[in-house]
């Protein structure tokens, strides 16, 4: 007999994606999404119920969500159902289920994402993971450069490079493509 693990949820993002990097190096972030059901019972009276769902997503999952996602963003997320359980301080074997995500897809067209997306993108801080790419990335635009313009000076250079990158920072906003 076969055997079938997989969710899809549609709904909104109940609050900003919470990230962090684990002990081993590998980035993580957490957050819910909520789903509505409507229907009308009995009596003609129209009914909803929301339902929140916890997701974990991992790696370039974890960074894209940390990056793009904020509370009241509309997704699409595909995964798995995994269950977790641990003993809390008192003893008690404690559990919890969540969707790790697979896929994530973004459903907001620009204009209709949620007011904060600007102003909270530019104030959260760069994930160690696209920290890391975006130095790999300037590292390799800066050697293609040397490559294909060795009458360059190191000067001429940099100044190249700065106007990529302004200052050397190394957020997601400093690569121009």
């Amino acid at each position: 007999m076969a055997n079938l693990n997989k969710v899809i949820l549609i709904g909104r993002l109940g609050q900003d994606p919470e990230a962090k990097e684990t002990t081993s190096g590998t980035f993580v972030a957490n957050f819910s999404i909520a789903t509505n059901e409507f229907w009308t019972d009995k009596q003609g009276e129209k009914q909803e119920r929301t339902e929140w769902h916890n997701v974990v997503a991992w790696d370039k999952l974890a960074d894209l969500a940390n990056n793009y996602l904020r509370r009241g963003s509309n997704i699409y997320c595909e995964g798995k159902l995994q269950t977790r359980s641990w003993e809390s301080e008192e003893g008690e074997k404690k559990y919890k289920t969540e969707i790790v995500a697979s896929n994530i897809q973004f459903l907001d067209k620009k204009e209709d994402s949620p007011p904060a997306v600007d102003h909270a993108r530019e104030e959260k801080p760069v994930s160690p993971m696209k920290a890391k790419q975006n130095e790999s990335v300037f590292k390799s635009m800066e050697s293609a450069l040397r490559k294909s313009n060795p009458e360059m000076s190191d000067e001429q250079i940099k100044e190249m490079m700065d106007r990529v990158n302004p200052g050397g920072k190394k957020t997601g906003d400093d690569i121009p493509f």
